[in-house]
């Protein structure tokens, strides 16, 4: 096992809040930093040797990664065959096996299959003709998307009638697809899991989230659900993380539907957003415990101790929040630097609240009629 010092850089590829959040940890666990993103943003005012480039271009990220005892990946968003040739030249505890899974729909669903873990029904379509035939096997409503993850913003759609088909699949043309039913959500939930140098699992809390589309809204430990329901969550993340060949911390999601079918949705390499609800709630951040990981420090047990709620602030909540901000001296208001939305609908910050009381946490969050749990 790898043990790295402080005192020496260590270099993070891709920017956003959650480079950001880790940069900041990664100073005060006494390291410098580098950090390569591609466009300018507020990270790169905060860490020590900043650098805006290519991050599709190998020899551009080789350059920057040059003479670094440890690089890390942010999240899936980042070229696979760079993050190959990168392990050729320097330590990348992460490794790159476990994008192979996470950026493709379809290998990251028959890797789950394969786990006999239940995910929704799914088939592969390339033309008109497959999603109807599919959607023969499938039925609808329908869910069709890009296989590859990252074409998948606003070009996912929902089928409900033959009608939609022809109208609603127009990314067919450059992209294969994968077709999968549509789960009636009741419940989303998160765990996230640290698996270190030494393939050491832990599992931590799991976090019930709230999502309006695509924009998570809401997070909350401990969440609401049964015994049964828990164990499973854990039963299949302890199973993924025996299986993928991965270092560091990770997240599986799931939906659960009000008959009580559970489904694996998708994996997150790296940290999440919502996972920042643990530092209030058991006293690790999840940014220190991804650096742990790959750093080879020990873990900390993490085990809950009170129960919180992270709550997002849109851009359309900025008047409200400072509102918020006179009238609850004892939650914690966390405003993105310098952050200028293009959308009203775009997070600008976080807060968090906590109770030992999980109704009355409930209760007060729900009193503000600005996020209901």
């Amino acid at each position: 096992m790898a043990f790295i010092y402080p005192r020496q850089t260590i270099g993070i590829i891709g920017g956003g809040m959650k480079s950001y959040a880790l940069a900041l940890t990664a100073k005060k666990m006494g390291f410098s930093v580098a950090l390569m993103t591609d466009r300018q943003e507020p990270v790169l005012n905060i860490v020590d040797f900043p650098t805006v480039g290519d991050l599709e271009a190998t020899e551009a990220v080789l350059d920057f990664t040059a003479g670094l005892p440890l690089v890390m990946f942010q999240d899936e968003n980042i070229n696979f065959q760079v993050l190959e040739a990168l392990q050729n030249q320097t330590f990348l505890p992460q490794g790159s096996d476990i994008l192979a899974i996470t950026q493709d729909r379809y290998l990251e669903k028959t890797f789950l299959d394969d786990l006999n873990v239940n995910v929704a029904p799914y088939t592969t379509v390339v033309n008109l003709d497959d999603v109807r035939a599919g959607l023969a096997s499938i039925g609808y409503p329908a869910v069709i998307k890009p296989i590859q993850k990252g074409l998948a913003h606003n070009r996912q759609e929902v089928l409900y009638r033959d009608e939609d088909i022809a109208y609603r699949t127009h990314f067919l043309e450059d992209t294969s697809a994968i077709l999968e039913s549509w789960v009636p959500v009741s419940q989303e939930f998160l765990i996230m899991v640290c698996k270190d140098q030494d393939q050491k699992i832990q599992l931590l809390p799991i976090i019930e989230t709230f999502y309006d589309g695509h924009q998570l809204i809401a997070a909350m430990v401990a969440p609401r659900l049964a015994t049964e329901v828990q164990t499973e969550i854990q039963r299949v993340a302890q199973r993924i993380a025996e299986t993928v060949n991965y270092c560091g911390l990770f997240g599986v999601s799931f939906l659960l539907t009000a008959t009580g079918n559970l489904y694996a949705q998708r994996i997150f390499p790296g940290t999440h957003t919502a996972a920042d609800i643990y530092e209030q709630t058991t006293g690790v951040s999840q940014y220190e415990l991804q650096l742990r990981t790959l750093l080879g420090w020990p873990l900390p047990k993490v085990t809950l101790q009170t129960n919180g709620a992270l709550l997002m602030m849109l851009k359309i909540m900025e008047e409200a929040s400072y509102t918020q901000i006179k009238i609850k001296p004892e939650w914690q208001f966390n405003y993105y630097p310098a952050a200028i939305a293009n959308s009203v609908a775009e997070p600008i910050g976080e807060i968090f609240v906590t109770d030992d009381d999980r109704a009355n946490l409930i209760n007060r969050i729900n009193a503000t009629d600005l996020w209901y749990l």
